[in-house]
């Protein structure tokens, strides 16, 4: 995102340099030199405008250049850095008191700004105490954790699972001010398009053919065309991956509590166990005669016994409660979760309604299944109820062939309609042209053609 707004800049006829500092950093090497080369010479556009030397990171028309600078020994240096427009300092948690004191000063310009990231490991560190308890005004901070990377791969994922034992890595986060460059910002003061107007007389920047205005975080810039693309399609990954955040969150709070309920329940349900068990001894106990042979030994017991009972009558309310509360923080998650899959089945299923809701489930209990079930399996997948909507259209295709299929099998078996004279004649008898022979047999009418033919051939 740095070099994305070197370029604004540069576009908007504005000199200056991005300072990258860490704490520590002895040679390039130690920097962030590598990683903002590499971003910019792995994307196309970014890398048209940028010229990367060995040493060195500048636009082509020389007006914004990357500087990297270590704060620990070097920390007077940044004073001499002239139109600073951005200070971004990375892993910024051992940062001291005082260098934040000189480093934040030299940042002068109108439209410039402070970006810090940093995984935050104690509360009593100078980068947690200025940013994060007593932020400065206009501050934009933002937390992100592992969940929230979308390049998180199985093997971060593997060492985060080996390190739960031994660190609560889920709690280590970075602050962001845009979204990329994974920080937190706070502007020095507030930028105008007045700001960005150039060096030129006229108080007007000349407009490339090829730029366009874009809106930034409520600023106007000129810039190339492309980069309004490339801020939208960032702010929509911001938004969606915030969401997500979101929703992961709210889904380790419900969980979290349905553990805990889960808990108090069966710790309720263990100590009724016990005190039952406790009781159990007392059943075979002859009150009357342990008070004649022993009063002192039947007066402790008695009170042993009285007290087992009340505290068993208080864990067994304790074991409704917890169970009272379990269930309703179930129901209240499935309630919860029912809203969320309706919302989502009529983007997955068209023209979804509830009559076709109610249909699909009917659908899948046909393979004895109940209505519980098939819901239950639905909440928990929706793409379930895509399958048994698919099913059912295909067995419904199906019984429509079958039954064409059949009404043409009847209509092929139909006996051939009867044509001439031959209407009430028995089916057995021969029919011919010459209606002599109609009520004749087959044999007889055989034995009268023979004659006829012999008759025929003699008189020749």
């Amino acid at each position: 995102m740095a070099a994305v707004r070197g370029i604004m800049y540069a576009q908007a006829k504005i000199s200056g340099v991005i300072v990258c500092g860490r704490e520590y950093m002895n040679s390039l090497a130690d920097s962030s030199f590598s990683e903002v080369k590499f971003a910019i010479e792995s994307d196309p556009f970014l890398a048209s405008f940028y010229d990367c030397g060995e040493t060195y990171i500048r636009t082509k028309c020389g007006r914004v250049s990357f500087v990297f600078i270590g704060l620990r020994y070097n920390l007077d240096s940044i004073k001499s850095k002239a139109r600073i427009l951005i200070l971004w300092i990375d892993e910024a948690e051992p940062v001291s008191e005082t260098a934040w004191a000189k480093a934040l000063p030299t940042v002068r310009q109108d439209h410039s700004e402070v970006w810090l990231t940093w995984n935050p490991e104690s509360p009593e560190s100078a980068t947690h105490k200025r940013f994060r308890i007593d932020p400065p005004t206009g501050a934009k901070i933002v937390e992100i954790n592992w969940r929230d990377n979308p390049w998180f791969t199985k093997r971060l994922d593997y060492e985060r699972e080996e390190d739960t034992g031994t660190a609560d890595t889920s709690e280590v986060d970075q602050t962001s001010a845009t979204g990329n460059d994974s920080g937190a910002a706070h502007d020095t003061d507030e930028t105008t398009h007045d700001d960005i107007e150039g060096e030129g007389g006229d108080g007007q920047a000349a407009h490339d053919d090829d730029s366009e205005e874009v809106d930034y975080d409520g600023k106007k810039f000129r810039a190339p065309k492309g980069v309004k693309d490339g801020l939208l399609r960032q702010a929509d990954y911001t938004r969606k991956t915030q969401e997500l955040a979101q929703q992961r969150r709210d889904f380790e709070t419900s969980r979290d509590a349905t553990l805990a309920n889960d808990k108090a329940y069966n710790d309720a349900k263990v100590k009724l166990g016990v005190l039952d068990h406790n009781l159990e001894q007392y059943k075979s106990v002859d009150w009357d005669a342990l008070q004649h042979a022993d009063p002192s030994a039947y007066a402790q017991h008695w009170r042993n016994y009285t007290l087992l009972k009340e505290q068993r009558a208080d864990a067994e309310r304790g074991v409704a409660q917890a169970k009272q509360q379990a269930d309703h923080e179930a129901n209240s998650n499935r309630n919860k979760r029912i809203a969320e899959v309706r919302s989502q089945l009529p983007k997955m299923i068209p023209n979804f309604t509830p009559a076709l809701e109610a249909k699909i489930v009917q659908f899948g209990t046909a393979n004895n299944e109940s209505v519980q079930d098939v819901q239950n399996a639905v909440i928990r997948n929706p793409a379930l109820a895509v399958i048994l909507h698919d099913a059912m259209q295909w067995r419904e295709h199906q019984a429509k062939d079958a039954k064409a299929a059949a009404a043409a099998r009847k209509a092929a078996a139909q006996p051939a309609a009867e044509i001439g004279n031959n209407k009430g004649t028995n089916a057995t008898q021969r029919r011919t042209t010459d209606p002599s022979g109609d009520k004749l047999s087959t044999e007889q009418w055989v034995a009268q053609e023979r004659k006829r033919m012999a008759k025929r051939n003699g008189g020749k």
